[in-house]
């Protein structure tokens, strides 16, 4: 790591504002084109832009990002959560179209989202995929 420029606070609000910028004009577009793809693009995306500081600044990858590897059990409560969440959230979305019927084609829209690909390629890019970005951020 370069022993003058350590991560510090305004690198961090940089890459923010670099990530909300992304957000508006690159994962927007893309998850509308794309629909489930799209989002599978905007999560790397996401994790290229939090290595852009690392490659700048020539810091230790895993000093600043540590992996570690995922074990069974936490795959295994991920695929037991999304499944769940699933069902749920079809159920909730049931229950308001009975409600609010003039709601059908929003609905409807968020089905074609997530039937955009198959059920486990959906999945692997909401349920596995952000747990894998999320480990660059949080373990030690």
């Amino acid at each position: 790591m370069i022993k003058d420029i350590k991560p510090k606070w305004y690198i961090g609000i940089g890459v923010l504002i670099v990530t909300l910028i992304f957000f508006i004009f690159g994962a927007v577009p893309l998850q509308v084109h794309l629909g489930m793809w799209g989002l599978a693009l905007t999560e790397l995306g996401i994790l290229v832009i939090a290595l852009i500081p690392v490659f700048i600044f020539k810091w230790k990858l895993s000093e600043i990002l540590p992996i570690k590897k995922i074990t069974f059990s936490q795959l295994s409560a991920i695929s037991l959560h999304f499944v769940a969440t699933y069902f749920l959230v079809n159920t909730v979305s049931i229950i308001t179209l009975y409600f609010f019927p003039d709601y059908a084609q929003i609905a409807e829209s968020m089905a074609d989202f997530f039937t955009s690909v198959p059920f486990v390629i959906s999945l692997i890019i909401m349920s596995i995929m952000p747990v894998y970005v999320k480990k660059y951020y949080t373990e030690d």
